[in-house]
């Protein structure tokens, strides 16, 4: 089972698991923003998150880049966060929805937290959809996503 999201700002849509928490929407003037969804309520916060999930629990940030952006664009500030320490890159391979170029990344952040991550073109910018713990969210939400009028 699965519900949709529709974000307003870039016209985009997706699917994710029902009954997951999503986070609220961003502001109105908002040109680069992350929707956040989890299969636990990480708005308590007494909810885990903070260096690393529980086995069991699946975090997702789906992050808009700015209008015109693209999968390369992305791809150079990952670039400059493995050279900075910041991210430690397992895996990278190319991919494609469609005829629309897209990497897909397994890497670890500072906190020791492995994470899969699909960055790709819709809607005229670049997304990147990072998936933190258990499951396979990454690839229902990614494969999912669509232009909504």
């Amino acid at each position: 089972m699965t519900e949709t999201y529709t974000d307003t700002l870039s016209g985009i849509a997706f699917d994710y698991p029902a009954g997951w928490t999503v986070s609220p929407p961003p502001p109105a003037d908002a040109v680069a923003y992350a929707i956040t969804l989890a299969s636990y309520d990480f708005l308590d916060p007494n909810a885990p998150g903070v260096g690393g999930l529980p086995p069991g629990v699946t975090k997702v940030d789906v992050a808009f880049s700015a209008p015109g952006s693209t999968v390369a664009e992305v791809r150079d500030q990952l670039e400059t966060d493995i050279s900075g320490g910041f991210v430690t890159l397992i895996d990278e391979q190319q991919r494609t929805f469609g005829d629309t170029p897209a990497l897909f990344i397994r890497g670890q952040d500072t906190f020791n937290t492995e994470f899969t991550q699909i960055i790709r073109e819709i809607g005229g910018r670049a997304v990147q959809i990072t998936q933190y713990g258990d499951g396979d969210a990454l690839e229902l939400i990614a494969s999912s996503m669509r232009v909504v009028e």
